[in-house]
C-alpha cells in the first residue's frame, strides 16, 4: 500500500504539479486548497503525512495544526508546513506543535521530496507496517530523483 499524502494550500498550479512529482514517485495523494477541508479530510483518511501552506484560507495553517493536535485521530500525523519568509515568531510557534517541519518558500522540489521521505522514514507506524516501500519510479523530466531506500544514505 501506497503512503498516504494530503497536501493542503490554495495554489492550484503548485499543488497539480507537486501531485504529479509525487504520484510518480509512488505516493498516493489527496489535495485540498484550505485548511478546514484539510482537517475534514485528515479525519477521514487518515494520511501518513500532511503537506499545509502556512497562509491556506478557511482555517488557517495555525488553526489547522491546532485542530490536528487537539484530535487523537490526528494528533500523530507528521505535518511539513511551507511557508514564505516571515517572523522567527511565527517558525518558533509552529515548531512547538511538534511532529512538523517548517520549508521556507522558495525552496527547491528535490528538497521538498526529500524532506517528505526523512518524514515518512521517521515515522514507526509507517515502518513497523512496511507500507513504506517506494517503488521504481520512470525517470522522467518532471521527476529526475531516485528512488528513496530507507536505511540508505542516496548519493
Amino acid at each position: 500500500m501506497a503512503c498516504k499524502i494530503l497536501i493542503v494550500d490554495k495554489d492550484e498550479d503548485f499543488t497539480v504539479s507537486l501531485e504529479h512529482q509525487l504520484v510518480g514517485n509512488g505516493f498516493d495523494v489527496t489535495r485540498v486548497p484550505d485548511g478546514m477541508m484539510g482537517m475534514q479530510c485528515a479525519l477521514r483518511h487518515k494520511p501518513d503525512l500532511i503537506i499545509a501552506d502556512l497562509q491556506c484560507p478557511a482555517g488557517g495553517g495555525l488553526s489547522m495544526l491546532t485542530n490536528l493536535r487537539r484530535s487523537v485521530l490526528t494528533r500523530n500525523i507528521p505535518v511539513l508546513i511551507l511557508a514564505g519568509p516571515g517572523n522567527p515568531e511565527s517558525k518558533k510557534k509552529l515548531l512547538e506543535f511538534g511532529m512538523l517541519t517548517y520549508m521556507q518558500k522558495p525552496f527547491s522540489r528535490e528538497e521538498l521530496l526529500a524532506r517528505i521521505k526523512q518524514r515518512l522514514s521517521s515515522n514507526p507506524k509507517i515502518v513497523a507496517s512496511g507500507d513504506f516501500v517506494p517503488p521504481s519510479p520512470s525517470p522522467s523530466p518532471d521527476n529526475p530523483i531516485a528512488p528513496f531506500v530507507p536505511g540508505t544514505t542516496g548519493s
